[in-house]
């Protein structure tokens, strides 16, 4: 009798054991479950920097570029280059980095929903390294252009953009404004803003955006061998290159 008594007593001591034991690894497992994952994304989706990346991203376009030039024989070849725009208008203007249409014969623009055009008309403002592309389209998603001149050290900035081509097209990467009015030679005659964001080969051209999903500024490059240092050109500049295109008039005097 007292044996079977102890036998009980050890049962329901290994059941309360078990059970415990559960209980701790229960909620460990359901962590994974698709559940509890989608939560955590609804989460995340309601930060402000998440949503005003979504909501440029229809804007922004990836511009592959072909340009004559000579080969290792010294014959002449097609050369092919990767960049980034931003759609300013509806009806297909696009903003880009002037060193990208400079001397082109021919671009192609990938919008963010796949559709590709070839571009019908491009040019190149001569005192900064600005450009416009043109594509026969309508009713495009164009950013709103923002007043960069309300921009100041230390505000957090997005850069979207096509490093090394169309396999990495619309890489997001985020960092703040470092640096104010630097007059960088290379870049043209106007006063350059400098963000901690990396911009890559591929990149040029693409927006440079605020918390409020607005194009602030243009990026145009980086300093060579000093990574995390990126080169843009303000909006300001760009209005008043995209309003002598509109007026039809010369875009090289714009300034």
């Amino acid at each position: 009798m007292k044996r079977k008594l102890f036998y009980k007593s050890s049962l329901k001591v290994l059941c309360l054991v078990i059970l415990f034991c559960m209980s701790q690894i229960l909620p460990v497992m359901n962590f994974y479950e698709p559940s509890e994952i989608n939560v955590i994304v609804e989460t995340v989706k309601g930060s402000t920097l998440q949503e005003q990346i979504y909501s440029v991203l229809p804007s922004c376009v990836y511009v592959e570029v072909e340009k004559t030039g000579i080969d290792w024989s010294g014959e002449p070849t097609i050369l092919r280059w990767s960049a980034s725009g931003v759609i300013v208008s509806e009806d297909g203007l696009i903003l880009t980095a002037g060193h990208v249409v400079d001397e082109a014969t021919k671009i192609t623009v990938r919008l963010n929903d796949g559709r590709k055009f070839e571009a019908i008309e491009w040019q190149k403002e001569n005192y900064t390294d600005l450009g416009l592309i043109k594509i026969d389209s309508d009713n495009l998603p164009a950013i709103l252009l923002g007043d960069s001149d309300q921009e100041f050290l230390g505000n957090q900035v997005f850069i979207i953009g096509c490093p090394f081509g169309e396999k990495l097209y619309n890489t997001v990467t985020t960092g703040i404004v470092s640096g104010l009015k630097r007059d960088i030679d290379f870049f043209g005659e106007k006063l350059m803003i400098q963000v901690d964001s990396q911009a890559w080969p591929g990149n040029s051209g693409g927006g440079l955006f605020n918390l409020k999903g607005e194009l602030i500024w243009v990026v145009v490059g980086s300093m060579r061998g000093y990574d995390g240092i990126s080169l843009c050109v303000p909006s300001n500049i760009a209005k008043l290159m995209i309003n002598a295109y509109n007026s039809e008039q010369d875009i090289v005097k714009a300034k």
